[in-house]
């Protein structure tokens, strides 16, 4: 049976390890009401997915340098193209423009100490 609950980060905690399932019907708080996959395509979608709908689940391929990101908008040169290179999820919860480069906000899964207080900025239009 496919459910579609969730628990809070508290009650499973991220541990960066290969484990055991641990759920527990009893800590669920929220339910995930549909979804939709936007694979390749145009960003115009994802914008107006952010914008009018929901945050967006997002997964990317975690890179050299990225873990050193600390503000600005991130941009890279390399990207894998393949399923296989994806390595991480994320949330991206908006998207604006900085010193004239646009980009998407993105809720990091890693905590409020990564980042930019738990999120960064992914140039629009490059590697996503």
């Amino acid at each position: 049976e496919l459910r579609h609950e969730l628990d809070t980060k508290e009650a499973y905690p991220y541990t960066a390890k290969n484990g055991i399932c641990k759920f527990s019907q009893a800590k669920l708080v929220s339910n995930v009401i549909d979804s939709v996959n936007i694979t390749l395509g145009p960003e115009d979608e994802l914008k107006y997915a952010v914008a009018l709908v929901r945050p967006v689940s997002v997964a990317f391929e975690v890179i050299k340098g990225f873990k050193q990101y600390k503000s600005g908008v991130y941009t890279s040169a390399e990207c894998g193209n393949t399923p296989m290179d994806v390595n991480h999820a994320v949330l991206a919860v908006g998207y604006g423009v900085e010193n004239g480069i646009p980009y998407w906000l993105i809720k990091n899964s890693w905590g409020a100490n990564g980042g930019d207080s738990g999120y960064f900025k992914w140039r629009w239009g490059r590697n996503v």
